[in-house]
C-alpha cells in the first residue's frame, strides 16, 4: 500500500502573490502547500528599469509572471501584500476570486489625516496633530516647534520616511531635500505634524484580519525601528488590554470594508497607561512578516481560510521570537550576491530575491532582508540570531546588535509601566 501522506485542501489550488518586492519569500513559503504559486510584482513604468523586473525571477518553486490577466481563469486565490490595489482587489473579487488583501480599508493607511478622524470618531486617545500644506509652511511650522514628527500620506512613502523634527537646524535641510523631489508641487504638498509623546514605549500587534475578526493566538512585539523587532506569540486574553483595545475598536470599521488580509498596528503607550494609535499598516508589514512567515507553520491555511471569512488558529512551536533587519550600502544601487548555509536558509529571509547560477541575488534597493528565530524564550531567540547573522555572507550587509539590547531596555521600561507581556 503507497501512503502519500496526509491531504491538503490547499494542494489542488493555484495560488497569486500580488506584491511589492518585500514578499517574495511568502511565495515561497506558500508554495510548500498550494499546487502553483504565480508571483507578479508591478514593473511597467515609461522608462522601465531592470530592478522590479527581476524580482522573483529564476525561483524553482514559484513562477515569476509579467502580468495576472492572462492567468486569471488559472488562479483560485489572489493575495495582495501591499496597498494601493484596493480596486483591484475589488474587481478580481467581484469575478469571483478569492481574494486576501485590504481592499478600500487601505485607506486608513493612505490617508493619515482621515485614519486619525477615525480615531476621534471611536473615543480613542489621538496624539495632537496639525496639518500643513506646502514645504514654505512647514518650514515656518517647524521654526515654532520643536520635538515633533513629521509625516506624509503613504500613498507617496516612497518620497520620505516619517522624520523627527527634534529642532529647526537639524530639519532645515531634509526640508530642502524634500523640496527638490517635490518641485512644482511642494506648495500644495500636505503634512501632518505629531506632537512627540514623551517617556513612551511603541509596542504593537501583527494580525491577520478576517471582516474585524481575529485568532486566539497573535503575535505581539515591540520595534527598533528598521532595526530589531522582539516578539512573542501569546492568547489574546492574556495580551496587555492597552495593546488589544486598539484593533477591538477598529474592529466594526474592518468589518464594514470587508477586510481580510494582513494588518498592523503601531501604538504609544504613556506612564498613565493611555494607548495611542500612531500609524494603520494595513499590509504586510516589514517587520515582523518575515518572522510571522517563519513562526507560523500553518500561514498558508490561515489565509486561504481567511479569504472564505474564517479564522483558524496559528500552529506554531516556539513561544518568543527576533527577527534583525539587514541592510547593504553596496545594494542600494548594485545586485548583491547573498551567501547561506543551507542549515539556515529557512531563518533568513531575502527582501527583492532572484536567483541567478542558484545563488540568491537582492535587487537594488538598500534592504537585504531579515534573520529571524524561534525561542522558548526571548533570550534563546536572540542568541540564535546572533549565531545565524555571523553566517551570513555578502558585500557590505550591515545590521545593528546594539538594537538587541535596546530593544531589552524597551522590555524592562515595559516593567515599569506594569504592561510588560514578555
Amino acid at each position: 500500500m503507497i501512503n502519500f501522506g496526509p491531504y491538503s485542501f490547499l494542494q489542488d489550488k493555484v495560488a497569486c502573490v500580488v506584491d511589492d518586492g518585500y514578499s517574495v519569500e511568502l511565495a515561497i513559503q506558500l508554495s510548500e502547500k498550494f499546487k502553483k504559486v504565480y508571483y507578479f510584482c508591478e514593473w511597467k513604468i515609461g522608462y522601465t528599469i531592470v530592478n522590479e523586473y527581476y524580482i522573483g525571477r529564476n525561483i524553482q518553486q514559484i513562477e515569476r509572471i509579467d502580468g495576472i490577466f492572462d492567468y486569471i481563469k488559472d488562479i483560485d486565490i489572489f493575495i495582495f501584500t501591499s496597498i494601493l490595489q484596493g480596486d483591484l482587489q475589488c474587481y478580481l473579487e467581484a469575478q469571483g476570486k478569492l481574494v486576501y488583501g485590504s481592499r478600500k480599508a487601505e485607506i486608513l493607511e493612505l490617508d493619515r489625516s482621515f485614519g486619525k478622524k477615525i480615531l476621534e470618531q471611536l473615543d480613542l486617545p489621538v496624539v495632537s496633530y496639525k496639518i500643513i500644506r506646502g514645504t514654505e509652511a512647514l518650514h515656518q511650522y517647524l521654526q515654532e516647534h520643536e520635538d515633533v514628527w513629521v509625516k506624509i500620506d503613504s500613498t507617496f512613502r516612497g518620497i520620505a520616511e516619517t522624520w523627527h523634527s527634534e529642532n529647526y537646524a537639524l530639519s532645515e535641510l531634509w526640508i530642502d531635500e524634500l523640496e527638490g523631489k517635490l518641485g512644482a508641487v511642494g506648495d500644495d504638498f500636505e503634512f501632518l505634524v505629531e506632537d512627540n509623546i514623551p517617556d513612551s514605549i511603541e509596542t504593537g500587534m501583527d494580525l491577520i484580519c478576517v471582516n474585524g475578526q481575529y485568532s486566539r493566538y497573535n503575535l505581539v512585539g515591540i520595534e527598533i525601528k528598521n532595526k530589531v523587532y522582539l516578539g512573542r506569540i501569546m492568547n489574546r486574553f492574556d495580551i496587555p488590554e492597552q495593546i488589544t483595545i486598539i484593533s477591538d475598536t477598529l474592529s466594526p470599521i474592518f468589518r464594514t470594508y470587508g477586510f481580510r488580509g494582513s494588518y498592523s498596528d503601531e501604538i504609544r503607550i504613556t506612564k498613565d497607561l493611555k494607548s495611542y494609535m500612531m500609524d494603520f499598516t494595513m499590509r504586510e508589514p516589514t517587520p515582523p512578516q518575515y518572522l510571522r512567515q517563519y513562526m507560523f507553520k500553518n500561514l498558508p491555511e490561515m489565509i486561504y481560510k481567511a479569504t472564505q471569512g474564517q479564522v483558524i488558529e496559528p500552529e506554531f512551536e516556539k513561544e518568543y521570537g527576533c527577527e534583525l533587519l539587514l541592510q547593504s550600502r553596496t545594494n542600494e544601487k548594485n545586485f548583491l550576491p547573498v551567501f547561506i548555509p543551507d542549515q539556515y536558509r529557512k531563518n533568513v529571509k531575502l527582501n527583492h530575491i532572484m536567483m541567478k547560477n542558484d545563488i540568491p541575488h537582492i535587487t537594488p534597493n538598500g534592504y537585504v532582508g531579515s534573520v529571524v528565530a524561534g525561542g522558548d524564550t526571548l533570550e534563546e531567540a536572540i542568541e540564535k540570531v546572533e549565531e545565524i547573522v555571523q553566517e551570513i555572507k555578502g558585500l557590505d550587509i550591515e545590521y545593528d546588535l546594539f538594537a538587541l539590547k535596546r530593544g531589552q531596555e524597551e522590555i524592562e521600561k515595559m516593567d515599569k509601566f506594569g504592561i510588560n507581556f514578555f
